[in-house]
């Protein structure tokens, strides 16, 4: 599942049966994108869509976040109750909440990413010797 940005000006959002219809002045017909493909929709431009599109992806569980360009302290955001996305903020604003468990998670993240930072160097390293043993041979 996919997250559709829309960041073009004058984009108008529609729907038309199991599909989100996008029509913008830069596409020369509108885009047409499942439902079923759809993970959540980030809005950051001026976009026309009425309440039937909001109502359809409430109904299929789509979050819908709306963001200002200009300000990030303008935004809004609808989340649908059967979107798994409440459950994971929910979360996250608990590990944010408590200062044992928030250093605790910190200390995993960056433990986590340096471990994987590790292995891919070690993985590209193994690629540069084979490469140069066959030039060599």
């Amino acid at each position: 599942m996919q997250t559709l940005y829309i960041d073009r000006r004058d984009t108008r959002l529609d729907v038309d049966r199991e599909r989100i219809l996008v029509h913008s002045p830069s596409l020369p017909r509108p885009l047409s994108i499942a439902f079923t493909y759809l993970s959540s929709i980030v809005i950051s431009a001026k976009t026309q869509l009425h309440s039937h599109v909001l109502l359809a992806c409430a109904s299929r569980g789509i979050p819908v976040i709306i963001l200002d360009p200009r300000s990030c302290e303008s935004h809004a955001q609808y989340i649908p109750p059967s979107s798994k996305v409440v459950h994971r903020k929910i979360k996250q604003f608990e590990v944010l909440d408590q200062d044992g468990r928030r250093l605790g998670y910190a200390k995993q993240l960056v433990y986590s990413q340096a471990l994987q930072q590790y292995k891919l160097l070690r993985y590209w390293f193994k690629i540069w010797k084979l490469s140069r043993r066959t030039r060599i041979n």
